[in-house]
């Protein structure tokens, strides 16, 4: 049985530190090299970002370090992704040539387009409760393809989605890079969903920031999550949290199955065969090292093609994420 998989955010970089960071540079229109006033500039992932001045001039600084990819999006350009860097930077945006409005011949597709936003939704958001309560407040800027040779559901979009978490309460900005779903049979049901992936960055703005109900949905959010798990890893905690650790049909030390050292300040993290992580007794998921090793930085960032999640972790979709900087 092909088992079901999904990685998200794949424009990670990852890094680990107790340090202050300071960022900066300018942002130019790439033809007439005159600044750019209002491009929005932020960390992939978190709630820190900035708008450039009338000078295209942006600074960010933050308590922790950081080493997530930082994203410059202006209306009409081309975004640029870009690590972090220490000297002070220029951002060259170039203007989107055309829609995929006017590039994407949708054909005769087998499903109606409310039947794929559904599909979408499902997909992309999940189908927990804070996944439906998302709104995709811009849905225009969709545009589906269904190949009935693959049987396999795509989904682009020619402008940052909007979306609306009203059971978490923030409001997420994302660049929908790649959506792909491949099904058993010619469906968009999820009961014949073989695989799905998505990728793309996001930036999220706390509309409810000290809001009791919002504050105690979050931290449930948190509880069991790949980003709770990530920290947990980083910081060899294992005792003071809920987890228990799986392998080879045996329970084992999670001491002697990871191995976490300092490289250059980042955590580096090594594990052997595939890991089978048990959360609060009810929650099942695995984790199977794709590289020799991987590195998670200090608000529980990891490098996502590092590694694949299943079960419990590998459903997560936009719908429960939360920023990589919540709790921080």
């Amino acid at each position: 049985m092909l088992v079901k998989k999904y990685i998200f955010l794949i424009f990670f970089i990852s890094g680990w530190a107790s340090a202050q960071q300071h960022f900066e540079g300018f942002v130019y229109d790439h033809t007439s090299k005159e600044p750019l006033m209002g491009a929005a500039v932020y960390y992939e992932g978190t709630t820190f970002g900035t708008i450039t001045n009338d000078n295209g001039k942006f600074i960010i600084d933050l308590t922790e370090r950081s080493t997530s990819n930082i994203v410059v999006s202006y209306l009409g350009y081309q975004d640029q992704i870009i690590p972090y860097q220490s000297d002070i930077v220029k951002v060259y945006l170039k203007p989107k040539l055309e829609s995929l409005g006017e590039v994407i011949i949708q054909g005769n597709l087998p499903f109606s387009r409310k039947e794929m936003i559904q599909a979408f939704k499902q997909q992309f958001l999940g189908q927990t409760t804070a996944g439906r309560s998302c709104t995709i407040e811009n849905e225009d800027a969709l545009y589906f393809y269904y190949d009935t040779d693959t049987n396999s559901l795509t989904a682009n979009a020619d402008e940052s989605l909007i979306i609306k978490n009203t059971y978490l309460g923030y409001e997420i900005r994302y660049n929908l890079y790649k959506f792909q779903v491949d099904f058993f049979k010619k469906s968009i049901s999820p009961s014949d969903e073989k695989q799905s992936y998505f990728a793309g960055t996001s930036f999220y703005r706390d509309l409810q920031l000290g809001v009791k109900k919002y504050t105690r949905r979050r931290r449930r959010a948190y509880k069991g999550s790949t980003l709770e798990l990530m920290r947990t890893i980083a910081k060899e905690d294992f005792g003071a949290k809920s987890y228990k650790f799986f392998s080879k049909g045996r329970q084992v030390d999670p001491f002697d199955i990871f191995t976490v050292t300092n490289e250059n300040g980042l955590k580096k993290v090594v594990f052997k065969d595939e890991v089978v992580i048990m959360y609060s007794d009810n929650e099942q998921s695995s984790m199977r090292q794709l590289t020799d090793y991987f590195t998670i930085d200090g608000y529980g960032n990891h490098k996502a093609n590092s590694l694949i999640f299943m079960g419990m972790m590998g459903f997560e979709r936009l719908g429960d994420a939360l920023p990589l900087d919540y709790g921080l």
